[in-house]
């Protein structure tokens, strides 16, 4: 499935003008919108300012946290092949590690971050640039001081959801990249990998990301690292190259790669498009399993894989953020004919929610 196989259709001209407007002062991006029988891709600037490189629609991002559905679908494939249930108790698949000195924990609880852990364990690399290892992770976490008792209480933990990954190795006896191979094979997602930590940014068609145009970025006045060379003159200066890569053990939480291609081949099976997911992964992908606390802005529910919005139409998203390649996803299954979203950004200053809701009202018309 590539854009030059897709017939041009009255609507992509609105989709290619909704894209270019939300992308306007950004260094590039990539969109999709996923339609029964169409599917339309865009790429607009570049993949690397420096050398004039232009975007193109198979460019490889890191895709952040979009990292964990494309995760969960692994853990429910498992599911339905009996290999576990998500209601076994995490330690069955993963011995030795217990989650906030907790061997309660379930699997569902880790995969709709209700396990009581805080957001990063108490670890700081985001402004390291050093990401744990195995071994450091099930010590962080093991220690870690929970909030709240095991589905008890919602809230996002990257930490937590990066230990899923240890329980899909002990339920197909495999490690947690070949069991993410098989699934992007069986899903035709052919340019999606885990890499390797030694690969880095010399990953083929890994495009380029940078800072905002301030040239840093900071959260409580301190500097996430990965700050690179400075790009230089023109209607970018100021941008800095971000450069680390390879998060070890939290690849399941945030450290796949992958191409707007590939997730619309990924969102065409979740939404049923074509019979490459079974129905009771995608059903598990798609049902409200825990409400979101009563102050989220938008209100939703957790489902085993994405964020339910109780909007009207209501829609299910995930994004990410990765070392300035943020990413959104988004699918409209109440719509008369429904639809996905992708977009993926190499820019800190991009908003990828607002560029996916630009191209849904686009979608919609």
């Amino acid at each position: 499935m590539t854009a030059a196989k897709t017939a041009p259709k009255p609507e992509h001209a609105r989709y290619r003008a909704a894209l270019d407007e939300a992308v306007a002062e950004l260094p590039g991006a990539v969109a999709a919108i996923v339609r029964p029988g169409d599917t339309w891709f865009g790429a607009a600037g570049f993949a690397d300012l420096r050398a004039g490189t232009p975007m193109r629609e198979d460019a490889r991002f890191y895709v952040g946290s979009v990292s964990k559905p494309l995760t969960a679908t692994a853990v429910l494939l498992a599911a339905d092949a009996g290999a576990l249930s998500v209601d076994d108790p995490f330690v069955r698949h993963a011995p030795g590690w217990t989650l906030a000195g907790r061997d309660d924990v379930r699997v569902w609880q880790v995969l709709t971050h209700t396990t009581g852990l805080p957001r990063e364990g108490g670890m700081a690399y985001w402004f390291t640039g050093e990401f744990p290892d195995r071994d450091a992770l099930r010590a962080q976490l093991t220690s870690a001081e929970p909030f709240a008792a095991p589905g008890e209480r919602w809230r996002y933990s990257n930490a937590g959801f990066a230990s899923v990954g240890v329980a899909l190795e002990g339920a197909l006896g495999k490690p947690y990249e070949a069991a993410m191979r098989e699934t992007f094979e069986r899903l035709g997602m052919a340019r999606s990998l885990v890499p390797r930590a030694d690969e880095g940014a010399s990953l083929e068609g890994l495009v380029r990301a940078y800072t905002g145009r301030e040239g840093s970025t900071e959260r409580g006045e301190r500097p996430f690292a990965g700050h690179g060379a400075e790009v230089g003159e023109g209607p970018h200066a100021g941008r800095r190259e971000r450069i680390y890569h390879g998060p070890a053990a939290m690849a399941p939480a945030f450290g796949v790669v992958s191409t707007a291609l590939d997730l619309a081949r990924w969102l065409r099976a979740v939404l049923g498009f074509d019979d490459t997911l079974p129905t009771g992964v995608r059903e598990a992908m798609l049902t409200a399993r825990v409400p979101l606390p009563e102050d989220s802005d938008p209100p939703g529910h957790w489902t085993l894989a994405l964020r339910r919005v109780d909007a009207q139409p209501p829609y299910y998203r995930h994004g990410g953020w990765f070392a300035a390649y943020r990413s959104h996803v988004s699918l409209v299954t109440d719509a008369e004919v429904p639809f996905g979203v992708v977009v993926l950004t190499n820019a800190d200053d991009a908003d990828p929610e607002a560029i996916g809701a630009a191209l849904r009202e686009a979608a919609r018309r």
